[in-house]
């Protein structure tokens, strides 16, 4: 018995364990169980909160607006009728914020050619959020820039076409200028400059005859190819780092959604893109006085470049370079925009004698007080505007350059000089045989008499100003340069104290051609005819005749 109930001790202990066992089994496989329950909720869940990720990530897309540079929110929820939040250049007929980049993954680009297709507008017509596949951002010139804690202006242009600001994938910033189907598009609304032309037959035509006058007189296809022209030939004469380069594109884009009745516009025209030129218009900075805050920049416009900016207007008989016109740098960099007045009578503020330089010398109601509601004639102002420091001259050493060109000008010479007019024309692809046989006219007088001679040249060619008349085929009595408020009368501020830009002192040659003293007002008494007479007895020395040597070093300087 004893054995017996031993045993059935051992059978039940035997048998609680094995039931304890089997429990312990039964428990593990229901953990498991639970465990792969909650792993597949989790992952629901994961999956649930990542799609609705996605979903808002596509509804509240954050995206860079293009003007201001800033991040802004775009929500689809709420929006009007006829109004997506996504589309493409194609499918969008007016668009807030354009964008050159490919649309990212979770961007439905179809929204607006859906709405379009659903009939869902009264006028059928979409409005677009943001629309991809555009080829330009474009955003409008600021009327201001900021000079050391100062408004500097942004000058408007008087020309009448559109100048904007843009954005390729392939140039990055640059600026575009349009004369004609521009949406209607002003430089500045507030100021009032008339819309660019329409676009017809005649202006967009590569056929089209274009007017002798240059680029200033022409509008759409005849102002691509003359500046197309002006560019080739830019680069031949090594004078591109004053000079931004340009080129001719399409612009498929919609104008700055900027609030003015324009924007929002989609554009689809052919205009001109040129690269942006650094820093400020020299007549913003400099049109009044030299003050404290920008006399050093004043002390920095690099000489040489001065001397290729004046050589560019000199070659190419520039008619409209006036101080919004030259752009400078805190650095002292010089640029030169809006040249289509090339190729016409010789007239710039960098070269002394044209109008444009004389009204910064001596006062504009002095110069051209007809077109004042001034009695005539009119008493030259007290004092220059400190941009007649930006004459060649001042920047020449001695005062001279005779026949001392910028490297790279004197090959492209006789590069030209050894060319017919009619080689010229066509291989720089002139709008005009007559601009040919100007340029080389222009060169046949570098190489023979120098820069002096060349300049005075030009000017004996044009109308001696009569004080009333204003234009820019005239000439005025040239004396000493003014490089400073130590030789002329030149606006700066009193805090300034002295202030002198010349590279050098004036030397014999320039002396004997313009004087030793300078003569502000209107008591200048010299012509063209008459410094090309002291010029011819000064004996300048010229360089070395054309011998292979030279031949060789010309060839190595063109390569």
């Amino acid at each position: 018995k004893v054995n017996e109930k031993s045993w059935e001790k051992k059978e039940s202990s035997g048998s609680g364990a094995a039931a304890s066992r089997e429990t312990e089994k039964t428990e593990g496989k229901e953990g498991v169980n639970e465990e792969k329950v909650n792993e597949k909720e989790t992952r629901k869940k994961l999956e649930s909160l990542e799609s609705e990720r996605k979903e808002k990530e596509r509804k509240l897309a954050v995206v860079e607006e293009a003007r201001k540079g800033e991040n802004v929110i775009v929500d689809e929820s709420g929006l009007p009728e006829g109004t997506v939040l996504y589309g493409t250049y194609d499918t969008c007929d007016t668009c807030e914020m354009c964008s050159v980049d490919e649309p990212p993954e979770f961007v439905d680009t179809t929204m607006a050619a859906k709405a379009k297709e659903s009939g869902s507008t009264r006028d059928g017509k979409i409005h677009c959020k943001k629309c991809f596949g555009c080829n330009v951002v474009l955003s409008r010139l600021e009327s201001n820039q900021n000079l050391h804690g100062k408004k500097v202006k942004m000058f408007p242009g008087a020309s009448g076409a559109a100048v904007v600001r843009g954005y390729t994938k392939e140039h990055g910033n640059v600026i575009i200028k349009s004369w004609c189907d521009f949406g209607g598009y002003k430089q500045h609304p507030e100021t009032a400059a008339q819309h660019p032309l329409r676009c017809n037959e005649e202006t967009q035509s590569k056929n089209t005859k274009c007017p002798a006058k240059g680029g200033i007189y022409a509008h759409g296809e005849c102002n691509y190819r003359f500046l197309n022209a002006l560019d080739k030939l830019t680069i031949d004469a090594n004078l591109t780092d004053v000079v931004p380069r340009t080129w001719t594109g399409s612009v498929k884009s919609f104008l700055p959604w900027d609030g003015y009745a324009v924007q929002g516009r989609k554009i689809d025209v052919r205009s001109q893109f040129y690269e942006v030129a650094k820093g400020y218009s020299i007549e913003a900075v400099y049109g009044g006085s030299v003050a404290q805050n920008t006399v050093d920049m004043f002390k920095k416009i690099k000489h040489e470049q001065i001397i290729k900016a004046a050589t560019f207007d000199l070659l190419f008989s520039e008619q409209d370079r006036h101080g919004q016109n030259v752009f400078v740098t805190e650095e002292g960099d010089i640029t030169l925009i809006d040249s289509e007045g090339c190729f016409g009578p010789t007239n710039s503020l960098l070269l002394p004698g044209g109008q444009k330089f004389e009204v910064y010398r001596i006062g504009y109601n002095a110069v051209c007080c007809g077109n004042t509601p001034l009695p005539c004639p009119q008493p030259a102002g007290e004092r220059s505007a400190p941009l007649v420091g930006l004459d060649y001259r001042c920047h020449a050493k001695d005062h001279f350059i005779g026949f001392d060109w910028p490297r790279g000008v004197e090959p492209f010479l006789h590069k030209i000089q050894k060319m017919t007019a009619d080689d010229v024309h066509n291989v720089y692809e002139m709008t005009r045989k007559e601009h040919a046989t100007h340029l080389k006219r222009t060169v046949d007088e570098m190489l023979e008499l120098g820069f002096e001679g060349s300049m005075l040249k030009a000017y004996e060619r044009q109308k001696r100003g009569d004080g009333r008349t204003y234009g820019n085929n005239y000439w005025y009595p040239i004396t000493r340069a003014c490089c400073g408020n130590d030789i002329c009368p030149m606006r700066v501020d009193e805090a300034v104290g002295r202030l002198n830009i010349e590279r050098s002192a004036q030397g014999g040659f320039a002396e004997k051609l313009w004087g030793s003293r300078y003569v502000h007002g209107l008591d200048v008494k010299n012509s063209p005819s008459d410094g090309l007479r002291t010029l011819s007895s000064l004996n300048v020395p010229k360089p070395e005749k054309r011998s292979d040597v030279l031949l060789d070093r010309l060839k190595q300087e063109e390569g």
